[in-house]
């Protein structure tokens, strides 16, 4: 699954890993959905960790991250201008969608 370098308004699949991924972001505004599956379909309700910034780490331990567990959905900042994010274990995939009318 081929990560974009950068959004411009299209809407994209991303797999998150234990490595630290991310893609840089326009002023559209985006929503982040934790699909619950991996790229294959499977079952993988992993945490995956959210930030603008570099060097999340993988836990519940404080720290300016979202926690997006499977199902969940957040509305990506309008002003981020980078979304990183990074699981502890698994690879579940993250849909990421413009917000339109912006």
């Amino acid at each position: 699954m081929a990560l974009a370098a950068t959004m411009n308004g299209q809407v994209e699949t991303v797999a998150a890993a234990s490595t630290e991924n991310h893609v840089v972001l326009d002023s559209q505004g985006y929503d982040l959905v934790h699909t619950g599956e991996d790229a294959s379909g499977t079952p993988d309700v992993n945490t995956v960790y959210i930030s603008d910034q570099a060097g999340i780490t993988a836990s519940a331990a404080a720290g300016s991250k979202f926690v997006l567990q499977a199902g969940w959905s957040i509305t990506i900042p309008s002003d981020w201008r980078a979304c990183y994010f990074k699981t502890a274990a698994g690879a579940p995939t993250l849909s990421i969608l413009p917000k339109r009318g912006r």
